[in-house]
């Protein structure tokens, strides 16, 4: 439960009039970005980052997310979209197990 309840903070730190945060079951989660730029993307992925990282200095709780970005202009179909960007993270999260990112519960010292 404190993993669930790190990412959503993680989430909403970066959510604006936007940017929107889902729950799409489980462990998943997905965030959407309405009218932005490829720029804006960019920004907004760095800023989740930075709050990451800095919700990782806090607690007994190290969250490792990976992420799937999709960055489209013009029509697009949503399901196909999703896809892509679930694909992304897949290949992200494979990546990150095999450098040993994980995550967990810090020892107590």
């Amino acid at each position: 439960m404190l993993n669930a309840i790190n990412i959503i903070s993680n989430i909403h730190a970066v959510t604006s009039d936007r940017v929107f945060g889902f729950r799409m079951g489980g462990d998943e989660y997905a965030m959407v970005a309405v009218n932005v730029t490829q720029k804006e993307t960019d920004e907004i992925y760095n800023g989740w980052k930075r709050s990451l990282e800095e919700l990782n200095t806090q607690g007994n709780v190290y969250c490792v997310m990976a992420c799937g970005l999709k960055y489209c202009e013009g029509e697009f179909d949503v399901e196909e979209l999703f896809k892509q960007a679930d694909e992304l993270m897949y290949l992200d999260k494979k990546a990150r197990k095999g450098k040993g990112e994980t995550s967990h519960l810090r020892s107590e010292s």
